[in-house]
């Protein structure tokens, strides 16, 4: 009878074991669409991201083709006025 006390839980032990169990499956489900619902925002928000990237880096090149026209234009001119100082 005493040996019988021994593997067999009481009660109330076997309440809270159950309980912790349930409460350490409610963390698994919680963590599991946590992970989904990440996943999922950065899979729709990412054509959304990348059509912005493209927009910023296209005017970009745009701003730097213009810079760099400009640049060539000022050299030019230093290019005219070394000339004509060398000649003078």
């Amino acid at each position: 009878m005493q040996n019988e006390t021994l593997f067999y839980q009481s009660g109330s032990a076997k309440y809270w074991l159950v309980l912790l169990c349930a409460a350490k499956n409610i963390l698994y489900i919680a963590a599991a669409a946590l992970s989904f619902s990440l996943w999922f925002a950065s899979t729709v928000n990412t054509p959304n991201r990348l059509e912005t990237l493209e927009e910023r880096i296209t005017l970009i090149n745009a701003a730097q083709s213009r810079i760099e026209g400009r640049l060539e234009f000022a050299l030019e001119d230093l290019r005219f006025l070394k000339n004509s100082m060398n000649k003078k």
